[in-house]
C-alpha cells in the first residue's frame, strides 16, 4: 500500500512540475485568423475558405521545377548558384497596396484573387526555421520612417528534427499601410531545453 501511495505521489509531482514549467515558459503560437496565416516549407492550410487564404496557402513556397525542368517562382526571387538556391533563408517582407502591385509581386501562373485594396494592405513576409520551429507572436509598429515587424520563432527542442532550415512565410491583410521599409526583428525562443 505504501508503495502505491509513493508511486502516485511521484506521478502527481511530475505532472505538477510539467504543468508549472509549460504554462510560464512556453510562448503562445500565432493563431491563424481570417486575415492572416502561416505557411511552413510550402505546406500551409487555408485558415478559411476565402480565395486569398486558399491562394496563399498553395503559392507561398520555395521555387519548384516542373517535369520540363522549368523553374517556377511565387512571390520571392531567389539566387541560384550551381543549381542550388542560396538565399531562401534571407528575411524579407513585401508590402502590397494595390491589385497592380499584387500582380507584379506574384511570379506564378495562377490567377490571383481579387482583394479590395481601398482600405487594406497585404503583407507577405519570409523568415526561416527548421521542422521543429513555429511562428509565435507577430507585431507591426510604425516607427516614423519605417515599420518594425517584431516576431518570435519558437523552436521546440523536445521534438525530433531533421535539422534542415526551411522558409516560414507569414501573410496578413491589415488596415492600409504607407509604402515604407519594413525592418524585421526576430527573437528566437527555445522551448524544452533541459
Amino acid at each position: 500500500m505504501k508503495r502505491a501511495f509513493k508511486t502516485i505521489g511521484i506521478f502527481l509531482s511530475a505532472i505538477l512540475l510539467l504543468a508549472s514549467c509549460s504554462s510560464d515558459d512556453d510562448e503562445p503560437e500565432m493563431k491563424n485568423s481570417a486575415n492572416e496565416g502561416v505557411v511552413y516549407n510550402g505546406h500551409g492550410e487555408a485558415v478559411n475558405s476565402s480565395p486569398l487564404s486558399v491562394f496563399l496557402s498553395e503559392e507561398l513556397r520555395l521555387p519548384y521545377w516542373d517535369v520540363k525542368g522549368l523553374g517556377h517562382y511565387t512571390f520571392f526571387s531567389y539566387k541560384v548558384l550551381d543549381g542550388h538556391i542560396i538565399d531562401y533563408l534571407q528575411d524579407s517582407c513585401i508590402v502590397i497596396n494595390s491589385i497592380e502591385e499584387f500582380r507584379l509581386a506574384y511570379h506564378g501562373t495562377k490567377t490571383i484573387p481579387e482583394i479590395n485594396f481601398t482600405n487594406n494592405t497585404l503583407l507577405i513576409c519570409r523568415t526561416h526555421g527548421s521542422d521543429i520551429s513555429r511562428l509565435g507572436e507577430v507585431g507591426l509598429s510604425d516607427q516614423g520612417d519605417e515599420y518594425e515587424l517584431r516576431y518570435k520563432i519558437l523552436h521546440y527542442l523536445d521534438r525530433t528534427s531533421l535539422c534542415v532550415e526551411w522558409p516560414i512565410y507569414y501573410w496578413r491583410l491589415s488596415p492600409k499601410l504607407q509604402k515604407k521599409p519594413i525592418v524585421m526583428i526576430r527573437k528566437d525562443i527555445h522551448i524544452g531545453e533541459g
